[in-house]
């Protein structure tokens, strides 16, 4: 704290002729301190620094100080403060000193860190699903089961549970919402796994390029005998695919850099891998006549 201290009665009187102030609001701005203040002294304080367009916050404990907290951008009350200050303030605390402002700070910030991450991972992973197998559908005249994305659906939503737990990094600076940013990534991301779906779907069904270098199912020839696309182990490879880069997505978007250079939580860590334990096994064994799918052998997985 600085030495540029005045009496309360200055707030009052204002100014003495030929200083070098000529209005209380200066005085106020180059003061570091008021000695001996009223309670009606801090709320004109408060008042008039709003007024020059700053923002305000204020510390105090008793019941005479809840108007100007309440008027305070920020009003904190601070430990054992009276139930006026703090019905007040916007900010109680409940331990000495001020490092506890600094911890709500970061625990918000995290906080709004998850909610981000949340946002992008739902919005893309919706994208994803809706123009993958719209283009499939009339691209192809492929009909993906219904009860296989509410499977889908079911997976991820047990992940994305753990992102309430996770590891984030707090940003160092204010953090507001940005809805572009958040569907600009949410668009690119879904549209990526979409197309990827879709080629994907296209080598398999026009190609025998899996066949030939894997040695898998011959997919063409039993095309041939069907006459359709939709193949109760094709539909099976499909949902596999999307389930697993579905659920992958996860430590993309809740990542600013690489994806790998951001360690997750381990309850995060733990239901992407029983996630994808749970998946695989479905594409293995779910031999499911009422929705049309097959398991699929072990080369696919």
């Amino acid at each position: 704290m600085g030495d540029h201290m005045y009496p309360s009665k200055v707030l009052k009187d204002g100014p003495k002729p030929g200083r070098k102030f000529s209005t209380l609001d200066e005085m106020i701005l180059d003061a570091d301190g008021f000695a001996g203040v009223f309670p009606e002294y801090k709320y004109e304080i408060v008042k008039r620094l709003e007024g020059l367009g700053h923002l305000c916050a204020m510390t105090r404990d008793g019941a005479n100080d809840a108007p100007a907290l309440a008027r305070a951008n920020v009003g904190i009350a601070v430990e054992g403060a009276t139930d006026a200050a703090r019905g007040a303030a916007d900010i109680v605390l409940t331990e000495p000193g001020l490092s506890t402002i600094v911890h709500a700070i970061r625990q918000s910030r995290i906080v709004f860190q998850r909610m981000r991450n949340y946002s992008i991972y739902t919005c893309a992973v919706t994208i994803r699903i809706v123009v993958g197998f719209v283009v499939m559908a009339f691209a192809f005249k492929f009909a993906f089961p219904p009860f296989m994305v509410l499977v889908i659906a079911l997976l991820n939503d047990g992940t994305i549970m753990t992102l309430s737990l996770d590891r984030v990094l707090p940003s160092n600076q204010p953090d507001h919402w940005d809805l572009t940013e958040i569907f600009t990534y949410a668009f690119g991301y879904g549209i990526c796994l979409a197309l990827s779906t879709s080629v994907l779907f296209a080598v398999i069904f026009h190609s025998s390029f899996f066949e030939d270098r894997f040695g898998v199912d011959r997919i063409k020839e039993a095309n041939k005998h069907s006459g359709s696309p939709n193949l109760a182990f094709l539909h099976m490879i499909i949902y596999l695919q999307v389930a697993i880069i579905s659920q992958a997505l996860i430590f993309v978007t809740r990542s600013h850099s690489w994806f790998f250079m951001e360690r997750p939580s381990a309850a995060l860590m733990g239901a992407f891998l029983i996630a994808q334990l749970i998946s695989s096994l479905i594409a293995a064994y779910g031999n499911w006549g009422f929705t049309d799918v097959q398991g699929i052998n072990a080369t696919w997985i």
